[in-house]
Parts: structure tokens; sequence; C-alpha cells
């Protein structure tokens, strides 16, 4: 015993002892309550045992309570997988496949209902719940580790859709993870420009069920001097423009995608630390091409794959050309435009050893398909604003008219693509309005009327109907297209239908 509490206790005997003295004293003329006294005190070594079985009956009590309070909250978390998001004060459940918001009443609810079904806790039902919501909170979603049933089904939901391998679409949810723990960094994600949409539902969805967090501002579409060496370059197939694709993911998965990007950011420490240590070279060299390049190396590679030089020929590429040549070349190479227009034309000035605007002496394998597409165009294709209806070709169809055209001229068919022909409307001809890169709006061809066509079948089939029905007179159209090279969509036939009556 130390001299201190030895100290108190003699302390303590002593006051009682004078307190004892002064009792009798003052009561000694009083033989009852003297007695009393007497027989209390000769009492206390029975009370003193009495107290000590209590006071032992406490402790294993306490200890019983408090070793059953952590086997219900340790079995408790185990069966319910709760999470916790400190920064907003949001609870989330996790089944085993999928991550939901879970209100703090369902939470107490729940915890509470367990207790109570747990009959040795009744006592302690306040300070088990209390114990309970603590460990909740200790549970950070941050730190969660989702199940492989779950990180399956956001690949399956990404992969082949809208990234072609496993391994892009692990590289795109560690980024979105990274972003959501804040891991900053200088590094810029060029996109997919159609991939937009996606991304801002993508913030909208995350800060509704989630918080706010920013998770898609290094994520460019443009370019705007931003150092090569911090560009990484993210593949997307071109079908994430289609809402309808991934519009239902977003709202469903929300959760699943956020937690599944937390852990893969949390596995690899960061996209860079995955980047580097397991993905293949080849997907490395894609993602880093920027990096592996300056301006002038691009351009020299755009002048050895796309440019023939031969001085002694008598051929020449105009600007207008050269730079949708070069259009061409950044979007093989999946790249942004890196070199505004001006710097571009003074360094191929420069490299090509020209001084004018057409570059002398030069060609290129692909200026013939655009010649003579052009040449289609002008000749065959007309531009006009009309008041009581607004044409439209579908770019198929323009790729039908053309390759009808080249057989008349004995050219054969082409090997251009739909995508080629949007990109040289978009090039070549300011004036022209294309919708859903699909539709081109007040355009008309010399080679079909497509009105015209429609207006006489309606005509013909009203003569032989006794209904103006929209749908028979198309199944009529189509029954007497039969053979026919060209043929209207749907769309376009109800259109014309709609435009016949109110003509007349």
């Amino acid at each position: 015993m130390s001299v201190e509490k030895e100290i108190n206790i003699t302390e303590k005997k002593n006051a009682c002892l004078e307190k004892l003295t002064e009792v009798f004293d003052n009561n000694a003329d009083n033989e009852f309550i003297i007695e009393k006294i007497y027989n209390h005190v000769l009492g206390l070594d029975l009370f003193i045992v009495n107290l000590k079985k209590q006071i032992e009956e406490r402790t294993i009590r306490k200890e019983e309570l408090t070793k059953q309070k952590e086997i219900f909250t340790k079995n408790f978390l185990f069966n319910n997988q709760f999470f916790y998001n400190p920064s907003n004060n949001k609870y989330f459940y996790y089944d085993g496949i999928n991550y939901s918001n879970e209100s703090e009443d369902d939470v107490h609810f729940k915890c509470v209902t367990g207790i109570t079904n747990h009959h040795n806790l009744n006592d302690w039902k306040q300070k088990t719940r209390i114990s309970v919501l603590k460990e909740i909170k200790n549970k950070s979603i941050f730190k969660t580790i989702p199940d492989t049933v779950t990180i399956q089904n956001i690949h399956g939901k990404l992969t082949p859709l809208f990234f072609k391998t496993k391994t892009e679409t692990k590289y795109f949810l560690t980024i979105i993870g990274d972003n959501i723990l804040k891991k900053g960094s200088d590094l810029i994600y060029f996109i997919n420009p159609k991939c937009k949409t996606f991304l801002n539902e993508l913030q909208e969805k995350l800060n509704i069920s989630f918080g706010n967090y920013n998770v898609i501002d290094n994520f460019k579409t443009k370019y705007k001097d931003h150092l090569f060496s911090n560009i990484r370059i993210i593949e997307i197939n071109n079908n994430i423009e289609n809402k309808d694709l991934w519009i239902n993911f977003i709202k469903e998965y929300i959760l699943d995608f956020i937690c599944v990007c937390i852990y893969y950011s949390n596995r690899y420490s960061s996209s860079e630390e995955f980047l580097f240590k397991d993905t293949r070279q080849c997907f490395r060299k894609e993602v880093l091409f920027l990096k592996t390049n300056t301006q002038d190396t691009l351009i020299d590679t755009f002048i050895k794959d796309f440019l023939i030089i031969d001085k002694s020929i008598k051929s020449e590429i105009d600007w207008k050309n050269m730079h949708f040549l070069w259009k061409k070349f950044i979007e093989n190479l999946n790249i942004p435009n890196v070199i505004y227009t001006n710097t571009l034309k003074q360094k191929l000035l420069l490299k090509l050893e020209t001084d004018n605007d057409s570059f002398i002496g030069i060609t290129s394998k692909y200026l013939p398909n655009i010649e003579e597409f052009l040449c289609f165009w002008n000749e065959n294709m007309v531009y006009e604003v009309k008041d009581n209806f607004i044409g439209d070709f579908e770019i198929s169809e323009v790729l039908l008219l053309y390759n009808d055209y080249r057989i008349s001229k004995n050219m054969g068919f082409s090997d251009i693509e739909e995508e080629f022909i949007v990109q040289i409307i978009y090039h070549f001809m300011d004036n022209i309005e294309i919708q859903k890169n699909k539709y081109l709006l007040n355009v008309y061809s010399k080679l079909w009327n497509k009105e015209n066509d429609v207006y006489l079948c309606i005509g013909e089939y009203l003569t032989k109907s006794t209904t103006s029905d929209v749908y028979g007179a198309y199944e009529y159209y189509i029954e007497q297209s039969q053979g026919k090279k060209f043929i209207v969509s749907k769309c376009f036939f109800e259109k014309c239908f709609s435009n016949y009556f109110n003509d007349n």
C-alpha cells in the first residue's frame, strides 16, 4: 500500500471515530438511540459482507453484459454491412451485391430490433445501441471492399460496351476513385467529346447519392496549353453518346460504381501506380502517347504517314485540305488537337519549305477520297431552305447515292465510311447542319427526289384506300418500292405524309 493511500485511510478512520464519539456524546441521555447506534455498528461486518457480495454480483453482471454487447455488436455488423460517410453524415448498406443509401432512422430501427430480440441485453439497450452506432461510424465507406460479384457487375456494364478491355475500364474506375478520395495531381485526362453527357450525369447522381465530390474537372475534351507530360489519353467508344445505353446504369448502380472506384484507388494507391505496375506496355503506350511526344514529333509523324512529297510532280494541297488531313491524322491517333491552327500552319510551312497556302509538290493517299466525294457533292447535292418542308438526308443515304454515282462512272464502290463523310461535311461545308451525326438538314439531291417519290405513292394509295392511315400508306410504299435502289425511312415517310395533307 502506498504511503499516500495509507494516510488517506488513517484520516478517514480517525474522522469516523471522531464522528462516532460525537454522536454518542450528543445522545448520551437517549438510551434508545444509543442502543440503535450500538447495534448498527456491531452489524457492520454483515453489512460489509452483503455489500461485497452485491459489488461482486454487479461486476459479474457487468462483465457478462459487456461480453454479450460485444458479441451482439460483432454479429450485428457481420450480418449487416453498414458504412458511414462522415463528410455528409450519410449511412450506406451493402447486401453483398449492391450498395444502397440508408437513413439514420432505419439504422437505429434495425439496431434496436436486433437488441430487443437478444433478451440478455434488455437492460443494456441504450448502451448497446450507442456502441453499435459508434462502430458503424468507424466503418468508413471510403474503406469498403466490394465482393467480386459487385466488381464484375460494374465491369459488365462498361466492358466492352464503352471500354474495349477490362484494363481500360479498371483504369478509368481508378481515376474516378482518385478524384473521390481527393488524391490531388496535375494530371489531365483527355476523353472522347461524346463522353461529356455521361460524365455530367455521373457527377450529378454522385452528388445526390454520395455527397459533393468533384470527379470530372480533370477530364478534358479540348487542349488548352496543357503540358504534354501531364496528359493521359482515355479511349471511350463512340456509343457513349447514346444516353439510352447507360442512363439506367447510372441511376441504379451509382453507389456500386462509386464503391468499386474507391476500392480500386485504395487497392492500387493511384491510377498512376496502376498504370505503371499492372498494365501491359501497349496500353501504357497509348495512354502516355502525348507524354512521349512533342508538337514537332507529331508533325513529323503526320508528314511521314499522311503526305507524299515529290517536287517533280505537279500536285499541290491547299491549306483547307491539309488541315482536314491533320484532323484525320489526330483522329486515327485518338488524341485531341494539341496544336493550334496557326501554329500548325506555320510549322508545316517551315518543315515543307513553302511560304504560301498551297503546298506544292505534295499529295496524300487520302486526297482522292476527299476530292472525289466533294466532286460528287457539288454535282448532285443541293442545300436549300424551303418554307413548307425541312428536307433531310441521312448520312447512310448519302453514302448509298455516292456509291451508286461511282458505279455509274465505272469507279466502283468507295471504301469510305459514314463517319468520314460527316468529317468532310463538318470541315468543308459550314452552312450544313448535322443532327445527331446522322441527319443533314435542308439537303436535297438531284439523283433522288425523296419527297416526290413519297408524295406520288401517297397519292396512289389514297385512290385505292378508303382511309388515310399513315401505317397502311407506308406498307403500300414498301410494297411498291420492291426492286428500287433507294427507300426512305419510316420517319421521313411520316413527315412527308403529314405535310401532304397540310399542303392539300
